[in-house]
């Protein structure tokens, strides 16, 4: 590494903080960024990349710039410092690598959850990572978890595992990432979403099993996994990317009923029952804290217990009580003579025949009359009568006692009365159940809307005694029993709300509304916290999208205005933006339009300058200097045409109205006020040129006496041998012309100063 690092030194743009980590190839260190004022991660290679690694990495990474998620590291950018290369990061603080070794599969699920969750959001975006292990997972202290690695090819995320001061240990980091990539990456191809549904089965199995999946393994989840867990785990490691599933909310359903499932099966849930047996020492589940509703189902259980005595006390009484039975005895009749006497009736002891079968009927009235009240006992307990009027039903037990002990003095009578009053008081209590399940329906709704979590728990308790439970008033009761763990989550999201950490907030609010979905102050700081998140996050995209546009680098301010107006649409501020990127770019090429005109008219190239001043004038009308300088440059084209038409050509003023033409054009170029050296040689040149348009030339025409000479325009000479004409400067033909021979021509060009040679015309090819 040619740049030696220490701390404080400026390395780039960044300015080095500490140094919190390094492995074979990387040295990671915490750095500020001067440009964005913000603490970064900087990953720099000890080693140089290939051209084709940094350039494949910084195409991924500028299109992941859009890929933002509260659970995915945002990578920034790969440079360059001299010949080494370096990854700037998103700073995630005190994070650490995901053990998933040390944890049972329930704890470790809501990582897994979490890493589902985002994964499904990336894919609906179109990216796939290709390179998930348990090194490319963090957690922080808040247990937060953050995806890294996505925008990095796999050849520079592979050597990245180094996270914000925690190094993965080296049983895990050493090839991590050969046990969890699917076969199709690990041959080089490039990573598909199914590629990432494979890890993540690799990860889910590592949590079930402890072992590494090979593809050569003998697949055993365990036998506690359901078959559809099992099944589905199996789907997602096939070998072939086509027998693999792509649903990965499915698999988050199924692992999520089998976690819950597995929670459950280590809970002993009260219920309530009229027969409660205690558990086996050695089946006791480790002591747990109670909640609301464990409270108040122990309540119930012992109550079911007393009642349980009471119906067995009774039913011996009345199954096993001996019945007492009235002797009468009559003394026989005694003969004292022969002579019949009639003896008077004997006087009888206890009841007459008739008040024994009253009594005997009170008796059997007051047996069935006890059956029935037991089973009022009965009923009421069943729909939990202890909860919601325990009082009342032990002073009604208290009386029926008293029926059993009238009873027992054979009272029977009077046992029935207190029977039957017991009877009627029971069921008028049973009869003002449904009353009482409303008043609780409506004092339950109230409790769980002010937040008092006892009185709901034991509003909903007695409600689903009463009515045995819908499914909507079973999720009052489970709403009302997690409502302190709820208001626990929100309050510990305000306080870290009003501290400024949005993340923890927001994870709190989540776990909140995780438990609860309907708790209003969870639901409303959850989307307030969103916003807050989102409104950095703008702010962020803003003030990077302004950085650009001061160093002029139009895209990459245009892409982040246009995610910050993603992040909230119909916000002015990324419209307003672009139209300072539309008019810092027209402003640019004004410039250099502007320039690329002065300097034509400084070389004299009017037609370039028109151009130039027109296409200013394209992008902005309003512009003096351009319209101007166009209307300038047009009057200098045209004083430069017209006199380089007659300096090109001076015999065009052998014509008068060319002459005249051409002496306007002098007088209109000696009217500008100009120095240029090439526009004063033109008046001069074209000045001497029509001085001596009109000056008389002498030539000389000779033939052969048999050849007839005409000038034309001039004069027909006929037959002659020699003649001289005074000739003006310009352009003249003269023609031979003899009967029996080809006509001859010739073209004279007379220019003023020239003294021609005699000119021979003579006709002597006979035709």
């Amino acid at each position: 590494m040619t740049v030696h690092l220490e701390k404080g030194l400026d390395y780039s743009r960044f300015t080095l903080l500490d140094r919190i980590g390094e492995k074979d190839l990387t040295v990671t260190w915490t750095a500020l960024d001067r440009e964005l004022s913000e603490r970064v991660c900087l990953r720099i290679f000890k080693t140089p990349l290939t051209d084709h690694d940094v350039t494949n990495t910084a195409a991924q990474i500028e299109k992941a710039r859009g890929l933002v998620h509260p659970n995915i590291v945002r990578t920034f950018d790969i440079g360059q410092v001299d010949d080494t290369f370096y990854i700037c990061q998103q700073y995630i603080q005190n994070a650490s690598t995901f053990n998933i070794d040390d944890i049972t599969f329930s704890q470790c699920w809501p990582m897994l959850d979490s890493l589902i969750d985002t994964v499904i959001f990336a894919h609906g975006l179109g990216f796939s990572h290709g390179n998930l292990h348990p090194g490319n997972l963090l957690i922080d202290d808040s247990g937060q978890l953050f995806v890294n690695g996505f925008g990095l090819t796999p050849a520079v995320s592979t050597n990245i595992h180094v996270v914000n001061g925690f190094g993965l240990t080296p049983a895990v980091s050493t090839n991590i990432h050969e046990n969890y990539q699917s076969p199709d990456v690990s041959r080089g191809q490039t990573a598909d979403t199914v590629d990432d549904i494979y890890s993540i089965g690799c990860l889910i199995y590592r949590a079930l099993t402890g072992q590494y999946w090979q593809l050569t393994s003998q697949f055993d989840p365990g036998s506690t996994v359901p078959h559809e867990a099992g099944a589905i785990l199996r789907s997602m490691l096939a070998p072939s990317a086509y027998d693999r599933t792509r649903d990965l909310g499915h698999v988050r359903e199924v692992f999520s009923r089998y976690t819950a499932d597995a929670v459950d099966d280590d809970i002993e849930a009260g219920v309530f029952t009229r027969f409660h047996t205690e558990p086996e020492p050695a089946s006791l589940p480790p002591p747990a804290v109670p909640t609301l509703r464990n409270k108040l189902q122990v309540r119930t259980s012992i109550t079911a217990i007393v009642f349980f005595l009471i119906i067995a006390l009774a039913g011996f009484v009345f199954l096993y009580l001996p019945e007492y039975r009235t002797t009468v005895q009559i003394s026989p009749t005694e003969a004292t003579s022969p002579k019949q006497t009639i003896t008077p009736p004997v006087t009888q002891t206890g009841p007459a025949p008739v008040e024994t079968a009253r009594i005997e009927l009170a008796r059997t009235q007051g047996r069935d009359a006890a059956s029935q009240m037991i089973r009022l006992q009965v009923e009421l307990e069943d729909i939990g009568v202890t909860l919601w009027a325990g009082d009342t039903f032990n002073s009604l037990v208290t009386d029926a006692e008293s029926g059993d002990d009238l009873y027992r003095e054979s009272l029977y009578l009077e046992a029935l009365a207190s029977y039957q009053k017991t009877i009627e008081a029971l069921e008028q209590l049973k009869a003002s159940a449904d009353e009482v399940s409303d008043q609780n329906i409506k004092r339950g709704d109230a409790a769980l809307e002010s937040g008092d979590a006892m009185a709901a728990v034991e509003a909903f308790t007695i409600v689903i005694a009463i009515t045995g439970g819908s499914p909507t008033l079973r999720n009052k009761l489970e709403r009302a029993e997690n409502l302190e763990q709820v208001q626990s989550h929100v309050e510990a999201a305000i306080l870290s709300e009003s501290s400024g950490n949005l993340r923890d907030a927001l994870r709190q609010f989540n776990e909140a509304q995780k438990l609860d979905p309907l708790w209003n102050p969870a639901a409303q700081g959850l989307s307030r916290v969103r916003q807050k998140i989102n409104q950095r996050q703008f702010e962020d995209a803003m003030s990077v999208a302004f950085s650009a546009l001061n160093r002029k680098d139009y895209a990459s301010a245009r892409a982040s205005f246009e995610e910050a107006g993603k992040l909230i649409p119909g916000s002015p501020e990324p419209e307003d933006g672009i139209l300072q990127i539309e008019l810092a770019e027209r402003m640019d090429q004004i410039n250099v339009l502007k320039a690329s005109a002065e300097t034509n008219v400084k070389a004299e190239r009017w037609q370039e300058a028109i151009d130039d001043f027109q296409h200013v004038l394209d992008l902005d009308v309003s512009l003096v200097f351009a319209s101007q300088g166009l209307a300038q440059s047009e009057q200098r084209l045209s004083i430069h045409r017209q006199l380089q038409k007659f300096l090109d050509d001076p015999l065009l003023m052998q014509d008068d109205e060319e002459l005249s033409m051409a002496r306007q054009a002098i007088v209109d170029a000696s009217r500008i006020n100009s120095d240029s050296k090439q526009l004063q040689k033109q008046i001069d040149d074209l000045s001497k040129l029509i001085s001596v348009a009109r000056t008389p030339i002498n030539v000389e025409i000779k033939s052969d006496n048999r050849t007839n000479v005409t000038v034309y325009r001039v004069r027909q000479f006929g037959k002659i041998s020699s003649t001289v004409l005074a000739l003006h400067p310009g352009a003249y033909t003269i023609v031979g012309t003899r009967p029996g021979y080809r006509d001859v021509q010739y073209n004279l060009r007379l220019m003023s100063g020239m003294t021609p040679e005699p000119i021979y015309i003579s006709c002597s090819e006979e035709i």
